[in-house]
Order: C-alpha cells, then sequence, then structure tokens
C-alpha cells in the first residue's frame, strides 16, 4: 500500500479537528461572530505560548525539539532520498 502524502494527512486531520470542534460546539461556524474585547484578551491569555519560553524567544515550541529527540526521529528511518 502506498503511502499518503504528509500534506494529505494533515489536511484530514485538520478537517477532522474542527468537525469535532462544529459538532461539540466549540466552534461557531457563523462568519458574523465576533469576540468581544474582554473574550480576546482571555484567549490571549490562555492560549499563549510565551510562558514557558520567556520574553524573548524567537523560536517557541522548537525548543522541545532536543539533541535526543533528533536522535529518535533519525532512528525511525527505514530509506532515504532525494527528490
Amino acid at each position: 500500500m502506498d503511502r499518503l502524502p504528509a500534506r494529505l494527512v494533515l489536511l484530514c486531520l485538520v478537517l477532522a479537528g474542527a468537525s469535532v470542534c462544529l459538532v461539540s460546539g466549540r466552534l461557531d461556524a457563523s462568519p458574523d461572530r465576533k469576540a468581544s474585547g474582554a473574550q480576546y484578551e482571555q484567549w490571549r491569555l490562555e492560549l499563549s505560548n510565551l510562558g514557558p519560553w520567556g520574553e524573548d524567544d524567537e523560536i517557541g515550541a522548537l525548543n522541545l525539539i532536543t539533541q535526543e529527540k533528533r536522535l529518535e526521529a533519525v532512528a525511525l528511518v527505514r530509506e532515504g532520498g532525494r527528490r
């Protein structure tokens, strides 16, 4: 069986996640719904990823990709080549 291209798999995952949000009511599909200033500020504070890395960090979650993680990823490669 052929492998699906990574972009297609990613698209499917995003669409599945959006579907779950729509069904569960976490995402309002109406285009005219606007967040209040207070709601925006709450989301900004709750969903911010700046805290763990500090104010002057420039790579964010890429900090999680350590040398050990890189070596784990390299160990998973079965074959390689250029496109």
